[in-house]
């Protein structure tokens, strides 16, 4: 047992540490959570999509003892008791979706949850945050004791929906683009001792192919739409065989190269083709993003008409 002095040192590191720090007990959820199994219900999903207002009543058993000073601040109360008696105004909306996800994780036995969700300050401000919790050693049966950190992310939310808003509205075709299992079929030749891929190609024409259909479209822009005459996403990538095809494979083939031999950056002429059929001329620009190169996970390729 912590002595006096340890119990001051540890309660004072709590309340000011500089991330937002819950102390709370899970066991009225445990205990929803028997009755549940006791009633014969094995999949909580299952449960959850019949009866929804489940997940309310789980909410209203989360037992909160103790929040830190930066909570506080950051949701804008004044008090602990100010906070705890208007938790129905942090809690809702937005956090019910991820608090099915946490319930999902408790019911399959795992002790620990991060996730990403919406909570709101008493003022109204919706409030982007990265949340963790654990299940305390020597609990794992109770529930009675968690601990949650909650980080306040909005800004690099609200970044990131200003790069995806310039994403969509820039006036040239955008893609996203995972290359890694290409990179994968790209290290099984070298194991299997081939060193000049253009020889290889010559004697394995499929070989073309095949690369291309390891290459996943991860996502495209607006302007793409336009440009290949498509009314969705999901349009368009389900028909990429009538943008890609004819004399790009010749094109494709010369990139792949390239890429075999490291040059993670390149520009292109050549022609795709709209959904119509109408041949479109175009230039390429292809990079490998900054950190990808390793596995080529993330590319960025942009297209003029």
């Amino acid at each position: 047992m912590a002595k006096p002095d340890e119990r001051e040192h540890f309660q004072t590191l709590f309340e000011y540490a500089p991330i937002s720090l819950w102390e709370e007990d899970y066991s009225g959820i445990k205990r929803l959570f028997n009755a549940l199994r006791e009633q014969g219900v094995e999949s909580l999903e299952a449960h959850l999509d019949q009866t929804p207002d489940f997940i309310d009543a789980c909410m209203r058993q989360m037992a909160i003892r103790r929040v830190n000073q930066q909570t506080l601040e950051m949701l804008k109360a004044v008090s602990q008791d100010e906070l705890l008696s208007n938790l129905d105004k942090v809690f809702r909306d937005g956090m019910r979706h991820h608090f099915r996800s946490e319930l999902l994780a408790l019911w399959n036995g795992d002790l620990t949850w991060s996730g990403e969700g919406i909570n709101y300050a008493l003022d109204g401000e919706a409030i982007d945050i990265l949340l963790h919790w654990r299940i305390l050693p020597g609990f794992e049966q109770t529930w009675e004791q968690v601990l949650v950190t909650i980080e306040n992310i909005t800004a690099r939310k609200q970044a990131e929906r200003r790069l995806r808003r310039l994403f969509d509205a820039a006036p040239i075709s955008l893609w996203e683009e995972d290359y890694s299992a290409l990179k994968d079929y790209f290290e099984t030749l070298r194991r299997a001792g081939i060193t000049d891929l253009q020889n290889y190609f010559d004697g394995h024409p499929e070989a073309v192919p095949y690369c291309m259909s390891l290459i996943r479209v991860l996502d495209v822009n607006q302007r793409t739409l336009d440009l290949f005459g498509a009314a969705s996403k999901e349009q368009l990538l389900s028909n990429l065989d009538k943008v890609f095809r004819d004399e790009m494979g010749i094109h494709f083939a010369r990139e792949l190269v390239d890429l075999w031999n490291g040059k993670l950056s390149y520009e292109r002429d050549g022609i795709n083709y709209s959904l119509n059929g109408e041949p479109v001329s175009i230039h390429l620009n292809f990079k490998v993003m900054p950190g990808h190169e390793h596995d080529f996970s993330w590319v960025l390729v942009a297209i003029e008409d």
